[in-house]
């Protein structure tokens, strides 16, 4: 299985501002027609197609399914705890233009506030 610690590495090398599945300005898609995913999408079985997740929260997803979210992953990231794949999909969520969240992300990557968010999420699921 891995890790909290790897998938929050991988989720942080994965993005920038231009490759996250994100319809308009603040819309996230698990998967987009184009091939993109989010987060949580790019952990998630074959069963995850375009539109197929459209509007469903991490939470969401986790109280439709019979064994919750793990259903949906590969098996190689079950066992996480649901507030952690909330924690990583607000990591990729937070866009420019969305008041109320903060811009993580630029062309290059994770900007500094999305690296502090890194290291906070880090400190918080490490152990």
């Amino acid at each position: 299985m891995k890790s909290k610690l790897q998938i929050i590495d991988e989720t942080a090398a994965r993005f920038n501002s231009n490759n996250r599945a994100i319809k308009g300005r603040s819309q996230c898609e698990y998967c987009t027609k184009d091939g993109r995913k989010c987060a949580v999408g790019a952990y998630m079985d074959e069963t995850n197609k375009p539109g197929r997740y459209d509007g469903f929260s991490v939470l969401l997803i986790n109280s439709r399914f019979l064994g919750g979210i793990d259903t949906v992953l590969v098996p190689e990231v079950r066992g996480h705890e649901i507030e952690f794949w909330t924690d990583i999909q607000k990591l990729h969520d937070n866009v420019d233009g969305c008041p109320e969240s903060p811009n993580y992300w630029d062309e290059n990557g994770l900007n500094y506030d999305g690296l502090e968010q890194v290291k906070q999420l880090k400190e918080k699921w490490g152990a």
